[in-house]
């Protein structure tokens, strides 16, 4: 095998003997926020005009909400990277809601559709989808009073009017749990309050829900362990809303510029609501430079060194970080992870079964995951992704800098960010 001496692996040489592994260069734009637009479509429905929304989204998460917001009876007109929101005439009943793989739909839409009075719909999603936690939610909701006749997808209900009130959610599992009756809390009769338990996960997507209602006249206040909603707040919608660049999707053009001599520049809001922009705090305290120039972003490539890291804002980059360590010169240790196992794939199963297959060592215990940095090149091999779409992106940062790896499941982008490797292949065209 040979010996790596660049970027922080094996760093027994110094730096001029350094080997140059990678030359990327070009400029990233990205599409509009996937979380962020999840959030506003549902909002879209208590609209009392027609809204405009800039830099939209192609992923297949948001494509297959717009069609079941269709489905329900709204209007939704796409031109280019623009769509509009009309209002609709009336909500469509007895319909059926495929939500396929996407688990922020299936919860935020449940939700909205369980509190439409009157209304009767099913909902269902894609074999991979139901083995991924939805019972919680429902629980939540008959309580609420909405009455289903199973507990399990495909559900089927009808729904019923929402008042506010008080209720105790667990956010062991998922924050969108309490963000799906936050973008419900338009014109309550009564204060909501929603008391939570458990150890937070993702508990900066309830904010980023938080920030989104506060852009649309709904202000909702934090005590304690519980968020409140005053009651008789109404939406309010802007003549046209700009969606910001899909931070999680930038994350693995980050870490590409650790690892690379040339120079890519990431297209960034200028202050961001999503919580993966702290994603460049994590790269630059494992050595990483970050240069700004204006709504650009440019990290550039310095050695890495093994960090602690609390993951539990940023579930979704895990996998960009674990793999990122491979080529640090020390050990890294991610902790705040739990959540993982209940991602489109098991996120941490997967990275304990498949990066050993380069040489490294990883190693999962007290809750904690231990990476242990590369000595030598990996020889060839396949990483199975698990038909993860974070999976298949994170790993492609390896493939860059070893070719001979091959990974299975290219598609799995097509449900976030369905551009990544057309992208990925314009940099090694600048090159």
């Amino acid at each position: 095998m040979t010996e790596l001496y660049s970027i922080g692996i094996f760093c027994k040489n110094s730096e001029e003997n350094m080997d140059k592994i990678l030359n990327l260069n070009g400029t990233i734009k990205l599409e509009g926020s996937k979380s962020i637009l999840n959030r506003i479509l549902i909002l879209s429905t208590f609209m009392t005009k027609p809204l405009k929304l800039e830099n939209f989204s192609s992923s297949e998460d948001i494509i297959t909400l717009v069609q079941n917001l269709r489905r329900l009876g709204m209007k939704i007109i796409q031109e280019n990277n623009t769509i509009t929101i009309g209002i609709p005439e009336k909500f469509q009943d007895g319909q059926t809601y495929f939500i396929k793989n996407s688990g922020t739909a299936l919860r935020f839409l449940l939700t909205r559709l369980a509190f439409i009075p009157g209304l009767d719909s099913v909902v269902d999603a894609s074999e991979q989808l139901r083995s991924r936690p939805v019972k919680p939610l429902v629980n939540i909701l008959k309580n609420s009073g909405v009455q289903f006749k199973n507990d399990k997808l495909p559900l089927s209900f009808r729904g019923i009017n929402f008042r506010g009130g008080n209720y105790n959610v667990s956010v062991s599992i998922s924050s969108q749990f309490v963000s799906s009756l936050l973008l419900c809390s338009s014109q309550l009769e009564q204060d909501l309050i929603i008391h939570y338990s458990g150890t937070p996960v993702s508990v900066s997507y309830i904010d980023l829900t938080r920030d989104i209602l506060q852009d649309f006249g709904i202000k909702v206040e934090k005590q304690n362990n519980s968020y409140r909603v005053q009651r008789g707040q109404k939406i309010t919608i802007p003549d046209e809303y700009r969606i910001e660049p899909d931070l999680s999707s930038a994350a693995y053009f980050f870490a590409l510029g650790a690892v690379n001599e040339g120079e890519v520049k990431v297209q960034v809001p200028d202050r961001s609501k999503q919580p993966d922009h702290k994603f460049l705090k994590i790269l630059e305290e494992m050595g990483a430079k970050i240069e700004y120039d204006g709504n650009l972003v440019t990290v550039k490539k310095d050695r890495l060194t093994g960090i602690k890291a609390d993951m539990n804002t940023m579930p979704d980059q895990v996998p960009t970080l674990a793999c990122l360590a491979l080529l640090a010169d020390s050990p890294t240790e991610i902790y705040g992870i739990d959540q993982l196992q209940y991602k489109e794939s098991d996120r941490l199963m997967a990275l304990l079964q498949e990066l050993p297959k380069l040489g490294s060592s990883l190693r999962y215990e007290g809750n904690r995951l231990h990476v242990t940095p590369l000595r030598s090149e990996p020889t060839e091999c396949r990483l199975e992704t698990h038909h993860d779409h974070r999976l298949i992106m994170s790993f492609s940062l390896l493939k860059q800098v070893f070719p001979q790896i091959n990974l299975s499941g290219r598609k799995a982008v097509l449900k976030s960010f369905p551009h990544f490797f057309k992208l990925l292949a314009s940099l090694r065209d600048n090159a």
